[in-house]
């Protein structure tokens, strides 16, 4: 890839960079690959511009450790700008208290042990309030979404069912698989159904990130430096892995979710402002709902 870009004639543009790590331990060690081919993007921008939008600031840090930094700009996730509302944290506060009557889990990785107990927890949590559990990957859950249990082998069903459901038998995980476990090929069937929803809960940043730009409150599971990146970054409620890793009750997500909402519509103020102006000053005409957006929550002198 990197010979590739690098003979290309023109501008190019690398949104959503983000640090990867097992742990938060800095600086990050970056592979000689991934820091050539930073190096060769760097080179491929307007002058005094920025052509890299980061997920947030850790990974601003890791890019000023090798001296990369300056060729990039904090946006977070442009998953933060799918709703038009610009007072989306506002009207999400307004209906926390009503957050356990139908609760949606954005599902973890049935390979994820360390995350098992919690994600048992919120099964169930799904189940009792009559809501979605929702598969993002990998292949195999997303099989049981598309009602493909008996598609898998026999091993892949027993580990899934053992990850998300050990008590249960063989019969009764199919009935649940056909009940409540979901997954969606486009982002417009999957936002309307999480407003249907009071909660979304669970691992998956951005399926949280579905529920949030749907109007309803989101808390995520952070079990990586990524996750937690991205939601600092965003204002998004979280719990670490270590605060759930004695179990997951309701008092501790509502106390989670007990933030300053109206932080969140600042923050989300920010973050489109530098996102909208990344895009106009490397000559990307932004979307028209972009620019309503931008019009409708930066012209509101929201303070930073």
């Amino acid at each position: 890839m990197n010979s590739r870009i690098k003979n290309f004639d023109g501008q190019i543009l690398s949104i959503g960079l983000g640090s990867q790590s097992d742990n938060s331990s800095r600086p990050l060690a970056i592979p000689a690959g991934t820091r050539d081919w930073l190096e060769i993007i760097s080179t491929k921008c307007k002058p005094n511009t920025h052509n890299i939008a980061v997920r947030g600031s850790s990974t601003l840090k890791d890019l000023d450790a090798i001296g990369m930094a300056g060729n990039a700009v904090v946006t977070g996730c442009p998953s933060n700008f799918l709703s038009d509302n610009p007072r989306l944290g506002e009207s999400i506060a307004s209906k926390l208290p009503h957050i356990f009557e139908r609760v949606c889990v954005a599902s973890g990785h049935y390979k994820w042990d360390y995350l098992k107990s919690i994600e048992q927890d919120l099964l169930k949590l799904a189940s009792e309030t009559g809501g979605f559990y929702v598969m993002q990957s990998p292949s195999e859950m997303i099989a049981l979404g598309l009602n493909k249990l008996h598609d898998l082998d026999a091993s892949a069903q027993e580990e899934i069912r053992h990850f998300c459901y050990p008590e249960s038998s063989s019969d009764e995980f199919d009935k649940l698989v056909k009940r409540i476990f979901k997954v969606y090929l486009n982002v417009s069937d999957w936002m309307l159904d999480m407003s249907k929803h009071s909660l979304v809960i669970g691992a998956r940043i951005h399926g949280v990130m579905a529920g949030i730009q749907a109007g309803i409150p989101g808390l995520c599971i952070a079990h990586d430096p990524r996750t937690i990146e991205l939601c600092q970054e965003m204002n998004i409620p979280y719990l670490t892995r270590e605060q759930v890793a004695s179990g997951l009750d309701k008092s501790k997500v509502a106390h989670a979710l007990d933030i300053d909402w109206s932080a969140y519509d600042r923050r989300r103020a920010l973050l489109l402002e530098r996102y909208y102006s990344f895009l106009a000053s490397n000559g990307v005409t932004p979307s028209r709902r972009l620019v309503r957006l931008k019009a409708q929550l930066c012209g509101q002198q929201m303070p930073s």
